[in-house]
């Protein structure tokens, strides 16, 4: 017996669902995933959303502790064209992982090799993104390198951590155990001295358990309020609460309409006549 999802909900399952890139592509496996609770269909669509990076000029830095800086001085023609778009804020999809456009969630009967690349483990255990450097060229069309920069990308930052190649995707091998140590010394040295840490601890499953508590926050707030987004007191006390946005006075529509969605990896809800997104939580990543 499925759940008698509102509206809203049902939209946002939809909405999930055609997000995720699907290995089979087919219609059956949508019926599959239609049967995952909404939390389970958030968590695979943030576990895999979260390897993107959204577009925005950064500044690059390189951490001296895991980038010899005589070695990054050789290779630094060849990744510099990765580093201009990264200051100008274009879209660096292209220096990810090809797996990121086909492989979010894979069927039952796919293969275990496969289907461990429906997740990042670097990214997940480690909190390093990966790129790719290499030209552009009509033997290379998808601009792919044996050699890979490793980074800590936030909203204002790209910090190469560690060059590096595809062998740091084994684990136990000497490069995944140089990039794994290099991995805790950088987080190390962003600590207090003396200070425990736990990084990036993930679940069973394979998903960060960051990410895990997160969906659940975000299917809570979908059971907490869903029905209250037809009461006219709780939507005057959205707009109330949100009264400006860039310095131009928010106006509320007669009948607003909300949908439940996510701004990249913010969780709210959008008013679809004026296109402004209510945050009710940041995302953790």
């Amino acid at each position: 017996m499925h759940p008698n999802y509102s509206s809203r909900v049902r939209t946002l399952r939809n909405e999930l669902i055609g997000a995720i890139p699907k290995v089979p592509n087919t219609k059956t496996t949508m019926a599959h995933m239609r049967t995952f609770g909404t939390h389970h269909l958030m968590l695979i669509y943030l576990t895999w959303k979260m390897r993107l990076v959204p577009q925005k000029p950064r500044k690059v830095l390189i951490w001296s502790g895991g980038v010899d800086p005589s070695y990054y001085a050789t290779i630094q023609s060849l990744i510099q064209p990765l580093v201009g778009k990264v200051e100008r804020g274009q879209d660096l999809t292209p220096h990810l992982s090809s797996l990121v456009n086909t492989l979010g969630f894979a069927m039952p009967e796919v293969s275990i090799e496969k289907r461990r690349y429906e997740k990042d483990g670097v990214l997940t255990k480690m909190g390093l993104h990966h790129f790719h450097f290499g030209a552009m060229t009509s033997t290379n069309p998808r601009g792919r390198s044996s050699r890979l920069v490793f980074a800590d990308v936030t909203d204002q930052e790209f910090k190469i951590i560690a060059i590096s190649d595809h062998d740091a995707f084994k684990i136990g091998s000497a490069e995944w155990s140089r990039l794994f140590e290099i991995s805790n010394r950088y987080i190390q040295s962003q600590l207090p001295l003396d200070t425990a840490y736990l990084a990036f601890p993930t679940m069973s499953s394979g998903h960060p358990m960051e990410l895990v508590i997160y969906a659940n926050s975000c299917d809570d707030i979908i059971t907490r309020l869903d029905p209250r987004l037809e009461d006219t007191v709780f939507i005057d006390q959205i707009f109330n609460e949100n009264d400006a946005i860039d310095s131009q006075d928010l106006k509320r529509p007669a009948k607003p309409i909300f949908k439940w969605h996510f701004e990249n990896l913010d969780f709210g809800v959008l008013e679809t006549k004026t296109r402004v997104f209510f945050r009710m939580l940041f995302s953790p990543c």
